[in-house]
């Protein structure tokens, strides 16, 4: 039993959000932020292919324009899958602004969402017209709905978003005149970096073997018990 239906897709969109990469580095940030983390966000296999090009040379700090992502491509072998220099050119020079990139990578992140469902869906039909194990097939159906309720979370934020909390939690931490706004380690050099042991922070101690790690929490640990805090080792 098969079905043709359209899937959910914007190639205009997705042409839009290349184009806005070619101006400005901070936007290629932006968008990673949004549709890093979901596959397939480009449905045009082409503009897949771009995307991915311009993340690799994002990643390795290199220039992102269209000589480089041509020449990307072209050591790839995969200029000519996607038209040539041509289609880069083209694409590079709709660039006008990155205002809307935030906006534009949300709709292509909910469509390829969209697709993805309709393909686990359409798979979970089939199996069950073949009666395979329905709890293989409910598995397969909740591992995508997981997917989606997780797309929701945000895995980068900006500077400006956060300097606002930090700078009120350094501001009365300075007007209490404590030693730290946590609960201290007993080492005060640490806690002018730390703050202190503060809830909902993880900080890890790195080292290699026999460097002191275990000493040194141990250390931190009975410091805290000190002064009366509850501590689990």
């Amino acid at each position: 039993m098969t079905d043709t239906i359209a899937l959910p897709a914007a190639p205009e969109i997705e042409r839009a959000v290349l184009a806005a990469l070619f101006l400005d580095r901070r936007a290629i940030t932006e968008a990673v932020s949004i549709i890093g983390q979901t596959k397939n966000a480009f449905h045009k296999p082409t503009h897949e292919i771009i995307w991915d090009a311009i993340i690799a040379l994002h990643e390795k700090n290199c220039p992102v324009d269209q000589l480089s992502v041509a020449d990307h491509l072209h050591t790839l072998g995969k200029l000519e899958l996607v038209g040539g220099e041509a289609t880069i050119a083209g694409i590079a020079a709709e660039s006008r602004s990155t205002a809307n990139v935030r906006y534009h990578c949300e709709l292509l992140k909910e469509k390829a969402l969209l697709r993805m469902l309709i393909g686990t869906m359409t798979s979970a039909r089939n199996a069950c017209i073949e009666q395979v194990n329905p709890i293989e097939v409910a598995n397969s159906v909740q591992s995508a709905i997981e997917i989606v309720h997780d797309s929701g979370k945000r895995y980068v934020k900006w500077l400006e978003e956060i300097m606002p909390d930090a700078y009120s939690v350094l501001q009365k931490w300075s007007e209490s005149g404590a030693e730290t706004f946590g609960v201290p380690s007993g080492f005060p050099k640490l806690d002018m970096l730390t703050g202190g042991w503060v809830p909902g922070r993880l900080i890890i101690i790195g080292g290699l073997r026999g460097d002191g790690k275990t000493a040194l929490a141990m250390a931190c640990a009975m410091n805290a018990a000190d002064r009366k805090h509850a501590v689990l080792f």
